[in-house]
């Protein structure tokens, strides 16, 4: 990316031990890391591009930079850590026409320092009293006209024009401005205008900004879905055009989360290191479960080696809607820092952004003497500073209200204390009609309570509420930072708010305090803040009053808690923190390998071919296979789990070869395996876990086990029963031996506590049986057996029934007690163990899922050996 703004070039930058804990120890790097980052390229994927496109004056095109500040500059921070860097997004087309000064080739280096040495940014903000600066018009906020007239009193952001700007580009423009940002570093994503608006309009904003900000009133149209498909596509497909073995992909936010799954089906970024990071909050499952695409979403966040959230409270939520709402095929097991998802493992971090304290210099003399006339402004009055777009989660209306209580509840502050508040219009896109007029009406909201309190509690000469509807330059805005005595920081919802560590940072030395919403990531990383309910005014209004009368002591020690957190945690470390963990990641668990299937094809013709002419009758390979979760998919009703026509197909054939001898080794009662395998020729049933055994093409269950001591059943009964009633959805299997406690349908995480508690009741329930007992754990299920009665018993008999040990082996199984038999054929050269799903196991070898199996059976069922 060239270096437009006078910075550091990004290969450049060094991670000194000094520079405000941004050392490779702050980074929790080795050195040897932060080095192997300096290797890479990051591909930074982002709905927006960090530099405007269009036209100046005279109507020539110009890439100029992107303001300063917001998201777009901290991630151009966090990319630091990586040697190079290539940002793709959608190029953001100024409607306005660019001045000289927007242009890159000349610009400001406000980006480094809030101080600059040009004249137009000594302007300061107490030049002219704040209530006679620039304002946007009530009759502009509240007017429904989109009229010329309301276009020129509109903030430009929201002002109506082309959705997007390459709509006014001709073939060559669009050649050459993509040639100008490639230069800059930038991949362009050429959207067209129709689709764009609906992908924004319909899909990010009217839904997934919505759900993710807790609003549940939202429209899903599914041809915006189909755009916001068609998006995330095409930056996909932009991706794999630009990728390179080695490069570490950044995926960021809402607007973007398809994308993973779309870079796993190209075949250059197939095995790509892939990122996402969710800016936003992530909603509880119960808000998530509303969304008519959520399997989509969740599963296309899983493709990513790597996902990250602002807070614990995001992630919970996360691996929660991943335990709720994604289907039972997908096999997916949850744990604090990992999603596993069939054979992949994805790590989920919890990464809270930081700023740049870089940008912020409360010392310099520009900002020293805004802050000097500021103060000599507001002389004898606390100074209590509010900062927020004009959106209905920022809950700026409730502030005004906590306000009007607080100035009710203590009138000695009257004429003491004064509120600014800075309102700017909330970012929006092309012609986002929805955006324009939810803004329209929280600004008449606001300014109406401005006007109220003004009125009532102000006079000639005071004010209490100074109200500034637009951005101001970052000088002021650290003015205003640095001269505040409280900030009172309150939306209904946030992902992180940097707003309250920008203030924090500027407040290194005055060691003013900080109101927080309790709603905000921010708020579970500034322990020293005020943390308040905005919906309860009446505690915002105790908070404020606290925060001005508190000992300045006590002040100082707050402002220190917050100052530590946010001093240790830069955008510049967050960056390194979260491609580090990316470039260390691996999707693929390494642990079981997954199964050759060349080798086991070798292997099984191999062992026919080594048969003698004296042992043409005898078997040469056995292959034990268990039923559910292995041949046939787990359901949720057990008596559904009958067998597909194709599998018995499979088995038929592969019992057919007189060199196999197949046996179904199964926890399942007799009476189903029986009903549903028992007319496969030549396949041998093993039923309740080897409690019962058919011999092949015989109608007679032997019993092997007869002579157990069954005297425990009836107590182990009735505390099943008993756990049975307290856990709706949970149902009680009764075998011939074991009992099996299943938690499949009940509601996951109070399954999960069930049963632990079932676990530690049963411990102390068999400590005063006669019988030693065990209780295993399987994949939503809660076994009670006999020590000893187990598969692994039975695959012992069935070796001991053979007249010969078999030249090919080969057990597969799904869950805990399949492992019986994985142990059982350790000891026997070339046996091939093959665990089905993602459990941790001591198998050789690993299948994602039945569909799997029956391929690798069909496999062998086919081999022409199996003629012999």
């Amino acid at each position: 990316m060239s270096n437009d703004n006078n910075e550091q070039p990004a290969s450049r930058i060094e991670f000194g031990e000094g520079s405000l804990g941004l050392g490779a120890n702050a980074l929790g790097m080795g050195g040897s890391d932060a080095a192997e980052l300096k290797q890479r390229r990051v591909l930074i994927l982002s709905r927006r591009t960090p530099v405007n496109v269009g036209r100046d004056s005279n109507g020539r095109l110009v890439v100029g930079a992107h303001p300063e500040g917001g998201l777009s500059h901290y991630k151009r921070e966090a990319a630091r850590a990586c040697g190079e860097v290539v940002w793709v997004g959608i190029p953001s087309f100024q409607r306005k026409p660019l001045l000289d000064h927007e242009n890159g080739a000349s610009s400001s280096s406000s980006s480094s320092s809030s101080c600059s040495s040009s004249s137009s940014s000594q302007s300061n903000l107490a030049s002219l009293p704040l209530t006679l600066q620039p304002q946007l018009s009530v009759a502009a906020v509240t007017s429904a006209s989109t009229s010329e007239t309301d276009k020129h009193t509109l903030p430009a952001s929201m002002t109506p024009g082309p959705e997007d700007g390459s709509a006014h580009l001709s073939a060559e423009e669009q050649v050459e401005l993509t040639d100008r940002l490639r230069a800059q570093g930038v991949e362009p994503v050429w959207v067209p205008g129709p689709v764009r608006r609906a992908y924004y309009e319909g899909a990010c904003k009217q839904v997934l900004w919505t759900v993710v900000h807790y609003l549940t009133s939202y429209h899903f149209d599914a041809d915006a879905w189909a755009s916001y498909e068609v998006v995330n596509r095409l930056f996909a497909e932009a991706v794999a055009r630009l990728y390179r073995p080695g490069d570490l992909i950044w995926v960021h936010d809402y607007h973007l989360l398809l994308v993973g799954a779309y870079l796993r089906q190209e075949q250059s970024t197939a095995s790509a290191r892939i990122g996402f990071f969710l800016h936003s909050p992530f909603p509880t499952s119960e808000i998530f479960r509303c969304l008519p695409v959520r399997a989509q979403i969740l599963e296309a966040m899983l493709q990513c080696d790597v996902v990250g959230f602002q807070t614990f409270d995001y992630a919970r939520h996360f691996l929660t809607c991943c335990q709720r709402l994604l289907p039972a095929h997908l096999q997916v097991e949850t744990s604090p820092g990992s999603v596993r998802c069939g054979n992949r493992r994805v790590a989920v971090r919890i990464v809270p952004i930081g700023v740049d304290s870089k940008r912020f210099d409360p010392l310099c003399d520009a900002v020293q003497s805004r802050v000097a006339a500021l103060r000599e402004q507001f002389s004898g009055m606390r100074i209590i500073l509010g900062k927020d777009s004009l959106e209905v989660v920022k809950g700026v209306p409730l502030k005004l209200q906590a306000f009007r209580r607080f100035l009710t509840d203590h009138p000695e502050w009257v004429r003491r204390v004064v509120l600014v508040q800075l309102g700017f219009p909330p970012e929006s896109d092309d012609h986002d009609l929805a955006a324009l007029e939810d803004y329209r009406a929280v600004a008449a909201e606001i300014s109406g309570l401005v006007s109220e309190i003004n009125g009532r509690f102000g006079s000639v000469d005071y004010q209490p509420v100074h109200y500034l509807p637009r951005h101001v330059e970052l000088a002021e805005l650290t003015a205003l930072y640095t001269a505040a005595h409280v900030a009172l920081i309150t939306p209904l919802r946030d992902g992180m708010n940097l707003t309250s560590q920008e203030y924090v940072l500027c407040q290194a030395e005055q060691h003013g305090a900080l109101i927080l919403s309790e709603f905000t990531g921010s708020a579970r990383c500034l322990s020293g803040a005020f943390l308040v309910n905005p919906y309860s005014i009446g505690k915002t209004a105790d908070a404020i009053h606290a925060a001005l009368t508190m000992p300045a002591a006590d002040l100082a020690l707050k402002a220190s808690q917050n100052l530590t957190f946010v001093r240790g945690h830069s955008a510049c470390s967050w960056g390194a923190s979260f491609l580090g963990e990316l470039a260390r990641s691996s999707m693929v668990e390494l642990v079981t390998p997954e199964l050759n299937r060349e080798e086991l094809l070798a292997a099984f013709r191999a062992a026919a071919a080594e048969r003698s002419t004296d042992e043409q009758t005898v078997p040469s390979r056995l292959l034990l296979l268990d039923y559910d979760g292995t041949l046939a998919p787990i359901v949720s009703v057990p008596s559904l789990a009958a067998p597909t026509p194709e599998l018995l197909d499979i088995l038929t054939k592969l019992a057919a070869c007189p060199a196999n001898r197949v046996a179904v080794v199964s926890g399942r009662d007799r009476d189903s395996l029986g009903s549903w395998l028992g007319d496969v020729p030549n396949l041998e049933l093993c039923a309740e876990h080897g409690n019962y055994h058919r011999l092949p093409n015989s109608q007679e269950w032997e019993e092997t086990f007869a002579d157990l001591d069954m005297s425990w059943r009836p107590r182990v009964e009735a505390a099943l029963r008993l756990f049975s009633d307290r856990t709706p959805g949970s149902f009680i299997e009764f075998k011939r031996v074991n009992l099996v406690w299943h938690y499949r349908n009940a509601d996951p995480d109070h399954g999960e506590w069930q049963a632990k508690e079932l676990k530690i009741y049963l411990e102390r329930l068999m400590s005063t049986t006669s019988v030693e007992l065990e209780v295993m754990m399987g994949k939503k299920a809660l076994e009670i057996r006999p020590v000893g009665f187990h598969k692994g018993r039975m695959v012992k008999r069935l070796l001991a029934s053979s007249k010969e040990v078999p030249k090919f082996l080969m057990c597969m199984g799904d869950d805990i007690t399949d492992e019986d038999m994985f142990r059982e054929l350790m000891p026997y050269k070339g046996a091939v163990n093959v665990m089905v799903g993602s459990l941790l196991s001591d198998a050789t070898a690993r299948l994602n899922g039945p569909a799997d199996v029956h391929e690798v059976l069909r496999m062998l069922a086919e081999e022409g050996s199996c003629s012999n």
